[in-house]
């Protein structure tokens, strides 16, 4: 199989994972799963707050892994990190299962997060394919998952009411983990990436900086 056919099945694959990606059936009960167990909104919101804030601060270490060791690895990783938070908080629903959760999966989406979008761009590039428009059709392909999904989740839930939590949280977890197989099947160059991925990160975090600093210190 030449190089360009190895990049165009990249690109299918990645448009195939981040469907994948947007079937996550548990996104609109799990916090209705985690009232049901007696853990309070504000234990919720505080969740989501780690979920938000590991986010930032992992995208760099992150960006090493997936510089160090590929970025289908990094992917892999992530889609499993993300499956073993729904299952552990699953099954053993509580406070601290919840934090552990969200930050497993927001480390997960860290992992994910720039490894995917690179394996886009050589493989685009290697298969002249326009990235912008591939990169689109992926986002497509994520919220079409994401509908679909929710659209799911909803009626189940109007039929089954609670006694639905825990099987769609395992379907969740089961799709993540066809995510995260699915990943170790791209076939990913071995040659040093043009452009590593922390580097990136670094340049993200300088902007990030520069407007915060700007914002503080302009008047207006």
């Amino acid at each position: 199989m030449d190089i360009t056919k190895i990049a165009m099945d990249t690109v299918k694959k990645l448009k195939r994972i981040e469907f994948l990606d947007g079937l996550y059936f548990a996104t609109i009960i799990t916090s209705l799963f985690a009232v049901s167990k007696g853990i309070s909104l504000s234990q919720i919101v505080i969740a989501q707050g780690i979920y938000s804030v590991t986010i930032v601060f992992m995208e760099v270490p992150t960006g090493l892994i997936a510089d160090k060791f590929g970025r289908k690895t990094s992917m892999a990783l992530g889609y499993l990190a993300s499956a073993l938070g729904i299952i552990f908080f699953t099954l053993a629903p509580s406070v601290i299962a919840l934090y552990v959760m969200r930050f497993l999966q927001s480390t997960g989406s860290a992992l994910v997060s720039g490894a995917n979008e690179a394996l886009l761009f050589e493989a685009a590039n290697e298969a002249n394919l326009n990235y912008k428009k591939e990169s689109s059709k992926l986002n497509s392909n994520s919220i079409i998952g994401l509908c679909i999904a929710g659209i799911i989740a909803g009626i189940i839930y109007q039929i089954f009411g609670s006694s639905s939590f825990i099987p769609l949280l395992v379907l969740s977890a089961l799709v993540q983990l066809l995510a995260f197989f699915y990943s170790l099947m791209i076939k990913e160059g071995r040659k040093k990436a043009k452009n590593p991925i922390v580097e990136e990160e670094l340049k993200a975090f300088e902007i990030l900086s520069s407007t915060v600093k700007m914002i503080k210190n302009n008047k207006i």
